[in-house]
């Protein structure tokens, strides 16, 4: 196990006291944060490596994003971070394995989001069903006690 503190302390002193702006170092340092589970500081560490020049680099960046994405339930986010990361570099086996994970997800979601509404018309259905039995039921009584 690392010791990531020491890792995000070391990498912010390059960037924010030794003025280092390469994207390698911010990269490491985004994945430390991701290490370190402090998800707001990597996902703001990751999002300008979106725009690096290094088709790698970026490519990543838009990974991990989709993959913090996909971690707080944003799957449309997410999804679209993997397919932002395979435009970038159609080589990056992870991401293309994450965004069919994520597609896969949410096509799930959708299944049982429209069965669900399924059960909840058959319930409705039932009810109603139910309820003008009921209706039948107490007229036959009144009219059974009119006789």
């Amino acid at each position: 196990a690392g010791d990531f503190q020491t890792a995000i302390a070391r990498y912010r002193y390059l960037v924010d006291t030794m003025q280092v702006d390469e994207d390698e170092v911010r990269m490491n340092l985004a994945n430390a944060y991701f290490q370190a589970n402090d998800t707001t500081q990597a996902f703001n560490a990751y999002l300008p490596l979106t725009q690096s020049k290094n088709a790698k680099l970026k490519s990543v960046a838009h990974q991990q994003m989709g993959v913090l994405n996909n971690r707080h339930g944003k799957l449309e986010e997410a999804l679209n971070d993997f397919k932002q990361a395979l435009k970038t570099d159609p080589t990056n086996e992870d991401a293309r394995y994450n965004y069919e994970m994520v597609k896969k997800k949410i096509e799930e979601k959708k299944k049982q989001q429209q069965q669900d509404q399924k059960d909840k018309q058959q319930q409705d259905q039932n009810k109603d069903s139910k309820d003008q039995n009921d209706q039948n039921k107490d007229s036959k009584d009144q009219n059974d006690q009119n006789k």
